[in-house]
């Protein structure tokens, strides 16, 4: 994989580029929007989980976006690729190189937002006094990177046979977004259920962003090897 990553890396440029540039393209606010668009969803969760159903949680908005930045890349990354080998059909006919190189590169381009709105997370880390420790960062970038990239080609593969493999990926992203700790503390899961809610993958992932920008504990070492075979598979 890395040798054909290497030798078509071009291509792989020239999609990725392609892509950023016609996201952007004709925007007035352009390249504004890897702040504002999670900066908007934050207001909306903060409004609706904290002023109204009373989440008591330290440092809310902190708290919602180290969740929400990572949670944006897989569901963005998912959603775009899964369509990705229909939508170059005419183009994967008329050339050689792989295949999975579409639905990587729309992975990479939303890898490099996630990158980009990394320091909205410092800032509000900083306006909170709150201690950073970037060292954690790689973790879950890399394991998430992985687990997105092994999704999005499973799903665009699904979806070249079954059309209906994109409907199934958004009723999947729904339950999968409120089986995760993204807008409540892990602590709210009840003990007798949280066995079976770890078995998610993303626990891991958000609790590692969490513990660089918020310094909540660090995962348990089992707990993120158990994330990075779920990846790796």
């Amino acid at each position: 994989m890395l040798k054909r990553i290497y030798r078509y890396r071009d291509v792989l440029r020239f999609l990725v580029v392609k892509d950023i540039k016609s996201t952007y393209r004709n925007s007035i606010l352009g390249y504004f929007w890897l702040i504002l668009s999670p900066l908007c969803m934050m207001l909306v969760f903060y409004a609706v989980f904290s002023i109204v159903v009373k989440i008591q949680v330290k440092h809310y908005p902190l708290f919602l976006l180290s969740a929400l930045l990572p949670w944006q890349f897989l569901t963005n990354s998912l959603s775009r690729s899964t369509s990705s080998l229909i939508e170059y059909a005419p183009v994967l006919k008329a050339s050689s190189f792989p295949r999975e190189y579409i639905p990587f590169s729309v992975v990479l381009v939303y890898f490099i937002q996630l990158l980009l709105s990394l320091p909205l997370l410092f800032l509000f880390s900083i306006f909170y006094h709150v201690r950073v420790f970037p060292w954690i960062l790689p973790v879950p970038l890399i394991l998430q990177f992985i687990l997105v990239t092994g999704l999005s080609f499973f799903f665009s593969s699904l979806n070249v046979f079954y059309r209906d493999a994109g409907v199934i990926l958004n009723f999947l992203l729904l339950l999968w977004f409120y089986a995760t700790p993204v807008f409540y503390p892990l602590s709210y899961v009840p003990p007798s259920f949280l066995r079976l809610y770890c078995l998610n993958p993303m626990v891991y992932v958000v609790s590692a962003y969490r513990t660089a920008f918020l310094g909540n504990p660090v995962p348990p070492p089992f707990s993120l090897l158990y994330a990075t075979g779920m990846s790796i598979f």
